[in-house]
């Protein structure tokens, strides 16, 4: 869901982005974009307050439960259960498994929980989504999102004649919790300006910050640009670390020369990872070689992909043998730059 009000050009310009980068998602049916209407919030900017907070903060978490109830609204009926999830978390190997293994274990429960922190790894069935959208509604500007979700648990749960101090069993039947977290929040900066969220799973263990492959073999892998440390371009092809060097500049390159003419039948170079999100390639090429080059030139270069969103992959139909693939940096960035995945696959030679 984009849920940006401010803004509806820049939303437009980002839906467009999201259907080109995930056509085959999109068009398949497994990936669905939507877009709240500005009439569906009630005047930001004139909430009573509550809790003390201030009005900046009420809008802000005033329009993220309503962004939560437009979502599951929309989503309740797309199957039979609803899992709440955010665009800035990792998870664990095969989570999809953990948790349909987990779902098909359980009965007689109101909420499943994949993660401790906020609303993130929440699971309800759908069936029972539209009482909790009709609470958050009602009480919509009265608390955060994940406060409303605690008294409508406690409601649902706790509140029929039953004594206080029943209480926490019946929640602990109600809500079943596996463990270890399969989500972990990565984000930091909040979109309310000002507010850092530095709180991580305790139980999730260390996040992957690289995928190792087994690349063909190299007589020579260098860069241009200023390695950080022992994150050298060397082990990253290598599948022992990840690259990560620091700014890069126009006609920077970091190369890859083959130990023997080979033909290539696909690449993929993904950029940035968790700890490091912005350190991305936004302005850079790929390119192959396929035969000496001229002037100063070692070789002469034909451009095969480009980065979209920090990744550049592409499938090769050529037969003509490569000597060497390279990624060219085209615009000065910002930011510095990682490697957390690259991965040459090569066709059979006769």
């Amino acid at each position: 869901m984009v849920a940006d009000i401010t803004n509806l050009a820049t939303v437009d310009v980002f839906i467009s982005e999201l259907q080109e980068t995930f056509s085959h998602y999109i068009q398949k049916g497994t990936l669905e974009i939507i877009a709240p209407s500005p009439d569906y919030y009630p005047d930001l900017d004139n909430l009573p307050a509550t809790l003390g907070d201030p009005p900046e903060r009420m809008k802000w978490r005033t329009k993220q439960t309503l962004d939560f109830a437009y979502l599951m609204m929309y989503g309740h009926t797309k199957g039979l259960y609803y899992l709440q999830v955010e665009d800035d978390v990792v998870t664990k190997p095969g989570y999809v498994t953990k948790i349909k293994t987990f779902v098909d274990s359980q009965d007689g429960y109101v909420m499943l929980e994949f993660a401790s922190l906020g609303f993130i790894g929440k699971l309800f069935k759908s069936a029972d989504l539209p009482s909790f959208i009709e609470f958050i509604l009602l009480f919509h500007a009265a608390k955060p999102v994940d406060w409303l979700l605690t008294n409508y648990l406690f409601v649902k749960v706790c509140l029929d004649n039953m004594e206080a101090k029943y209480c926490p069993k019946a929640m602990e039947k109600a809500i079943r919790k596996y463990k270890p977290s399969l989500f972990q929040h990565m984000g930091v900066e909040s979109s309310l300006k000002g507010k850092v969220q530095k709180l991580r799973e305790k139980d999730f263990g260390k996040v992957e910050l690289f995928i190792a492959h087994d690349n063909p073999a190299a007589k020579k892998v260098w860069t241009t640009l200023k390695v950080y440390q022992s994150h050298t371009l060397e082990d990253a092809y290598a599948g022992k670390n990840y690259f990560w060097a620091l700014n890069p500049q126009p006609g920077d390159t970091v190369n890859i020369e083959f130990a023997k003419p080979l033909v290539l039948a696909s690449f993929l170079f993904k950029s940035g990872n968790a700890e490091h999100p912005t350190d991305q390639f936004y302005d850079a090429v790929v390119e192959i070689a396929t035969g000496p080059g001229a002037g100063n030139e070692t070789y002469t270069w034909s451009q095969v992909g480009t980065f979209r969103r920090g990744v550049a992959e592409g499938a090769l139909a050529g037969k003509t043998p490569s000597l060497a693939v390279r990624i060219r940096a085209t615009v000065e960035s910002a930011f510095w730059v990682s490697l957390r995945e690259i991965w040459i696959q090569t066709l059979p030679q006769a």
